[in-house]
C-alpha cells in the first residue's frame, strides 16, 4: 500500500496548507500599498507555514508521479477533500451536512479501488529483483525467433548463453549460423552488438527491473508465470525498442522468454531453457 501511504502524507500536506493559508488570510490587513498590510503579510507565521506545508507537498508529489503510474497516482489528490473537508469541521466549525459524508465516502472508496492494484504489481516486481539479487551464473539453451515485416517466414536462432554478475557475458549462437558476443568485463561488442549484449545480460539477471532510469515496469501474475513489462525511457533505447517483455517462471523468479518488440513492428523472442543457477 504504498502508494495510498504517500498519497495520504501528501494530502494532509496540501490540506494543512489549505487551512493554515485561510488562518493566514483572517489576520491579513485589507490589502494596500502601505506598511500596514505589508507588514500583516512578512510577520504573519501561518502564512510562512503555508508555504512551507505547500513545498513539502510538492517535493512529494514529484516523487509519487516519478515512482508510479500517473493514471493511478492523479486520482489520489482526491483525499485531499477528504481532509480538507475533517479540517472545516474541527478548525473552523462549519457544519457538513450527511449529503457532503456520502460524496466523501465514495472518494474514499474510489482511492482505495485505485491503490488496490498497486500492492499486487509492486510485490511481483520486489519478489522478481530479489531473486535477481541472488543470481551470480546463469548458463543454458536458447531459442531465438525473429519475426520481421519484410520476411514471410521467422528466422531461428539456437545457441548457448552463459552470464557472470556484474558484468561478464558469452551469448553463442549454435545455428543457422556460429557466432558470439563475449562481454568480459573490461572489452565489450561494438555498435548495436554493445546494446544488444547489454540488454540480454540485463533481462536474464533481472536488473532491468529497478532500473527507474531505462524504463517504466509494469508487471502481473500469470496461472504460470510472472509478466513484466518495460517500456524504455532512454533516447537510444526509444528509438530502437517500443517495449520489452519478460517471462519469469512463477517458482525461481528467473527469466525464461524474452520479446523485445522493436519500433519498427518486428519483434524477436528468445526462450530459454534447461537453465542452470549458481552452478560452480
Amino acid at each position: 500500500m504504498q502508494l495510498l501511504t504517500l498519497a495520504i502524507i501528501q494530502s494532509l500536506l496540501l490540506a494543512g496548507g489549505q487551512v493554515f493559508l485561510k488562518l493566514a488570510l483572517g489576520r491579513m490587513e485589507p490589502f494596500g500599498w502601505n506598511w500596514q498590510f505589508w507588514n500583516s503579510v512578512l510577520t504573519n507565521w501561518q502564512f510562512a507555514l503555508c508555504g512551507l506545508l505547500y513545498g513539502a507537498g510538492t517535493v512529494l508529489w514529484f516523487y509519487i508521479i516519478k515512482h508510479f503510474p500517473f493514471s493511478m497516482a492523479y486520482p489520489m489528490i482526491s483525499l485531499s477533500y477528504v481532509f480538507g473537508m475533517v479540517a472545516a469541521m474541527l478548525v473552523f466549525h462549519e457544519e457538513v451536512s450527511m449529503t457532503r459524508w456520502a460524496g466523501v465516502l465514495l472518494i474514499m472508496a474510489g482511492c482505495y479501488t485505485v491503490s488496490a492494484q498497486t500492492p499486487g504489481e509492486q510485490d511481483i516486481i520486489r519478489r522478481m529483483s530479489a531473486a535477481a539479487e541472488k543470481i551470480r551464473t546463469v548458463r543454458c539453451e536458447f531459442t531465438q525467433t525473429k519475426h520481421s515485416k519484410m520476411l514471410n517466414e521467422a528466422q531461428v536462432s539456437r545457441g548457448k548463453m552463459f552470464c557472470e554478475q556484474p558484468d561478464k557475458l558469452r551469448w553463442e549462437y549454435t545455428s543457422p549460423k556460429a557466432s558470439a558476443i563475449v562481454m568480459d568485463g573490461t572489452a565489450t561488442p561494438e555498435g548495436s552488438w554493445r546494446g544488444a549484449a547489454m540488454l540480454i545480460m540485463n533481462s536474464v539477471a533481472g536488473k532491468s527491473l529497478t532500473d527507474s532510469k531505462a524504463f517504466q515496469v509494469s508487471a502481473k501474475e500469470m496461472p504460470t508465470e510472472y509478466v513484466a513489462t518495460l517500456l524504455p525511457l532512454r533516447k537510444d533505447m526509444k528509438r530502437i525498442y517500443s517495449k520489452l517483455v519478460l517471462h519469469f517462471d512463477l517458482g525461481q523468479s528467473t527469466v525464461t522468454e524474452v520479446e523485445l518488440h522493436e519500433k519498427n513492428g518486428d519483434c524477436t523472442v528468445i526462450e530459454l531453457h534447461d537453465i542452470h543457477i549458481n552452478e560452480e
